[in-house]
């Protein structure tokens, strides 16, 4: 009989262990950085009565002043700008509202380039999705042009 339970707990174990795992490292992408991500952005929102930054430059000039916060959750002002599940580009929202998406997130970054068909997209605190090119284009339909900005 405990035989039979180490084996049932063993496979309790495992099956959560590859569970656990899976999602973060198929995509490559640390998480807890990601929502961090989101997090810096809304509070560059809480700091400026709900203004988002002008330009690349002036969300720079903020994250600067936020270098031990950075540190702390194991980013740089430079990897802010770089998609978490590589090293494309990743693009802010400048200069104008972010838009909300059908599920009720406010979008404020995308991956300018997708990975295996979809796109990163971090929303205002710390919320994240990964969207294919269609749901993208609901949420972007202009991410070329007119005020959405980013990257290097």
């Amino acid at each position: 009989m405990r035989l039979i339970a180490a084996i049932v707990l063993l496979g309790m174990a495992l099956v959560a262990a590859g569970c656990g795992s899976k999602s973060a490292s198929s995509s490559g992408a640390d998480y807890s950085k990601v929502r961090a991500m989101g997090d810096f952005y809304s509070e560059y929102l809480a700091d400026h009565r709900g203004q988002p930054p002008k330009d690349e430059q002036a969300f720079r000039d903020y994250l600067n002043t936020k270098q031990e916060q950075l540190k702390n959750v194991g980013l740089t002002v430079d990897d802010m700008f770089k998609s978490p599940r590589g090293e494309g580009p990743l693009a802010w929202v400048y200069g104008k509202k972010p838009p909300v998406g059908s599920s009720g997130i406010t979008y404020v970054a995308y991956e300018r380039v997708p990975i295996s068909d979809k796109r990163l997209v971090i929303g205002a605190r710390g919320m994240y999705e990964q969207l294919d090119e269609a749901q993208f284009r609901k949420v972007f339909p202009d991410a070329s042009r007119q005020g959405i900005k980013g990257g290097r």
